[in-house]
């Protein structure tokens, strides 16, 4: 609630710009305090427009890295297999190196392909990524704009004339209207006229 009632923010629609301003208990908080809602709206915005392109470029790098793992190990088998069965001709041993080297070529293809559509997806982000400039730099302000002291003090001034006056007109009208009969009398025979 604090907050709400210091900081306003004002979009324009047709020009792109954020507006900001924040009222605190000292120029310096002021101007912190329209800083960090300038930062959080950056942010906010940056998250929203990338967090598509996030999801995607985490699943692919994910899954390069498990195809990157796989493609490291049948590359070993691969490799390995042909070293120990260097002079070997034999007709199982050839469906053996066959299969591993098919597995090996799979691996490979599929980790190339996997490479582009993440790099792929590592320029849409930054494609997707919104740029922000600062028009106006947050300014500090010169002097307070509340409490604003001449308009307290007359609005407090007129108060007070306010609820005299009116105190004074209801203890007139009271005595007027709830003073005893025998009190008025002798009020009526003992006032004072203007006349010398």
């Amino acid at each position: 609630e604090w907050l709400r009632d210091r900081i306003e923010v004002s979009p324009d629609e047709e020009t792109s710009l954020v507006r900001i301003s924040a009222e605190g208990e000292t120029p310096e908080q002021s101007a912190e305090l329209a800083t960090a809602v300038m930062q959080q709206i950056q942010t906010t915005i940056t998250e929203y427009a990338t967090s598509s392109a996030k999801k995607t470029l985490n699943f692919l790098q994910v899954r390069y890295d498990e195809t990157m793992k796989e493609f490291t190990e049948s590359r070993q088998e691969f490799f390995a297999y042909r070293d120990r069965h260097r002079d070997y001709v034999e007709e199982r041993t050839s469906v053996e190196r066959q299969q591993l080297e098919d597995k090996y070529n799979m691996n490979y293809s599929l980790l190339q392909t996997l490479q582009t559509e993440l790099e792929k997806s590592r320029m849409e982000l930054l494609a997707e990524t919104p740029v922000f400039s600062v028009v106006e730099p947050v300014v500090q302000p010169e002097k307070k704009s509340s409490p604003k002291l001449l308009l307290h003090l007359i609005g407090g001034i007129m108060v007070g004339f306010v609820v005299s006056v009116g105190g004074l007109l209801l203890v007139l009208g009271y005595k007027q209207v709830f003073m005893p009969k025998e009190f008025k009398k002798i009020y009526d025979e003992y006032k004072v006229t203007g006349e010398a």
